[in-house]
């Protein structure tokens, strides 16, 4: 029964006026060949059952899922051994990476839920400072929204009058033709 409650939840929608976004986290100045890598354990794009892997934070950032198998933490893994981290999951996984990584200091706000008409993703930046390993987040900045604009126009075309005009004039032969 508790597990018909988890799955049930799961397809609970967000409450009205809240929409559910992708969270991202990405890392300044990251690139595709820097060594050692910044990842994530544990870490899922799962919006389903929660799962527990290893992802690579990559130029573009990490996106997550809204299910993930535990507390997600920040490690430096060497690139070599990036292959053998992602066929792993849940406690081998752990192990390996306590075995091979470096955890980080560090954390995550992971928003998956904002208002209607705010941003389809929350996007969090962090900086990995000298020293140990230790990442920290980087103020946000305001970025535009991509929700919808309402018209200036009160909801009406904002095409000319003339232009709207010339086409209802070219489709009302259409409309008048009789069929034979």
């Amino acid at each position: 029964m508790l597990l018909l409650a988890l799955a049930a939840h799961a397809d609970v929608p967000p409450p009205p006026g809240i929409k559910r976004v992708p969270y991202i986290a990405k890392v300044e100045g990251m690139t595709a060949d820097r060594d050692p890598a910044v990842v994530v354990f544990p870490w899922s794009d799962s919006n389903g059952a929660p799962t527990s892997e290893v992802g690579v934070i990559g130029p573009m950032g990490l996106q997550f899922g809204r299910r993930v198998g535990g507390t997600p933490a920040f490690w430096l893994v060497p690139r070599a051994k990036l292959a053998e981290a992602a066929q792993l999951e849940g406690d081998a996984a752990e192990a390996w990476m306590a075995a091979n990584g470096e955890r980080c200091e560090g954390s995550m706000n992971r928003v998956s839920e904002v208002p209607e008409g705010g941003p389809d993703a929350f996007v969090e930046t962090f900086r990995l400072a000298t020293g140990p390993c230790r990442l920290e987040a980087v103020p946000a900045v305001a970025e535009p929204t991509t929700a919808p604009v309402e018209p200036k126009s009160g909801g009406c075309s904002t095409l000319p009058a003339p232009f709207a005009l010339g086409a209802l004039g070219m489709l009302a032969p259409l409309a008048l033709r009789r069929r034979r």
